[in-house]
């Protein structure tokens, strides 16, 4: 079984979701759109800082800093669950679009920041450790 925390520590994190079974979604460019639009409103309320990211068919990878009174679990329900609600109510399709969990790697030097840009530039996973 897979350990759970409560709480993730503060910091900038290199965070990968999926959407469900790896639906293609963002071919789709009202759906990229809409996504673009729900991080880009919550990065402007100050939810978070972003760093990086980039868009796949199926996946996302993020860069980002969650403001100081905001988790790394709320960031992430604040993304997937507002760009689910969104979806729904614009495009009358109430289903699921993300698998659930999300994979996070947090980011403890600017060695390490400079890494998670490279890879989401390239689209290769940043390396644990």
């Amino acid at each position: 079984m897979k350990p759970t925390r409560l709480i993730s520590p503060p910091g900038t994190y290199f965070v990968t979701f999926i959407t469900w079974q790896r639906t293609r979604f963002f071919v789709v460019e009202s759906y990229a759109r809409l996504f673009l639009r729900t991080i880009y409103g919550y990065r402007r309320a100050g939810r978070f800082q972003l760093h990086a990211f980039v868009l796949m068919p199926e996946h996302v990878h993020l860069l980002f800093t969650p403001a100081a009174d905001v988790t790394l679990e709320r960031t992430i329900q604040f993304i997937r669950g507002g760009y689910s609600h969104s979806f729904g109510q614009r495009f009358g399709k109430h289903k699921e679009v993300w698998q659930k969990g999300f994979t996070d790697h947090r980011i403890r030097d600017a060695a390490r920041i400079l890494s998670g840009i490279a890879s989401i530039s390239t689209g290769i996973r940043l390396s644990a450790g």
